[in-house]
């Protein structure tokens, strides 16, 4: 659930991109892979005489999504190529970046004792999981008492690579929701939020920025969002009219 850099594939704005240290967390609710983007996947078929040619890669997501040349839409980008995607399974590791909302805990959870707490960047994405506490990585903008958390969450798409969907297992959902507010070439599938780590203010209390990263003790799915960000209070605001986007 990571955007590529520089294109435009997911209309939410409130999605980054770190390492965050909640390998076994995840693995202990069963969630052992995550679907990745690869860029350097592309179909190739047969043609008459020998060779390949080129059907389509994954190099400029909207660019394939737009051409008439493959069958390549936007819901199903995260489908392997055999699925007409451009997708591939990563094993979890602590040394994995992640998507994670970057909204304020508040719209997710409603009001808490993290204030206004808002996790905006993880500057060291490039450092050990372990080094995540240096100070230009959380969000400054909150005071928090000493022990208090800020929750941070981990996005992942609800697409038909997602294993909730799969026919073939038991139990398993047959119709994958499609969010339809996005442009014809951007990601047009629900976002599942989960709490996976939290940050602690240093001791004594004061800014997150001063703080650390810890995972929690246990993965907890907490929202769902759609494919522009918006909550489902929000969304219901547009439909009703309440708070008109058109």
């Amino acid at each position: 659930m990571l955007p590529q850099g520089g294109d435009n594939i997911l209309a939410i704005e409130d999605v980054g991109a770190a390492f965050l240290p909640a390998k076994q967390p995840l693995e202990d609710i069963g969630i052992k892979q995550l679907r990745y983007i690869d860029p350097s996947l592309k179909l190739e078929e047969p043609v008459s005489g020998g060779g390949t040619v080129e059907v389509y890669n994954c190099s400029d997501l909207q660019k394939t999504i737009r051409s008439r040349a493959n069958a390549v839409v936007a819901g199903n980008i995260f489908n392997s190529v055999a699925g007409n995607g451009c997708g591939k399974s990563v094993d979890v590791a602590d040394n994995l970046p992640v998507a994670f909302w970057t909204g304020t805990a508040e719209r997710i959870l409603g009001p808490g004792d993290f204030g206004d707490f808002q996790l905006t960047s993880l500057a060291g994405a490039a450092d050990a999981p372990a080094a995540i506490d240096v100070a230009s990585d959380l969000s400054g903008e909150a005071d928090a008492g000493e022990g208090t958390p800020g929750p941070i969450f981990m996005a992942v798409g609800f697409g038909p690579s997602c294993s909730l969907f799969n026919a073939q297992q038991l139990g398993g959902m047959t119709s994958v929701p499609v969010y339809r507010h996005v442009a014809p070439d951007q990601y047009n599938r629900f976002i599942g939020l989960f709490h996976v780590a939290n940050a602690f203010p240093a001791a004594g209390g004061g800014v997150y920025a001063n703080g650390t990263v810890e995972p929690v003790d246990q993965v907890a799915f907490v929202a769902v969002v759609d494919g522009a960000g918006d909550t489902k209070e929000e969304e219901l605001g547009e439909w009703d009219g309440t708070r008109n986007t058109m």
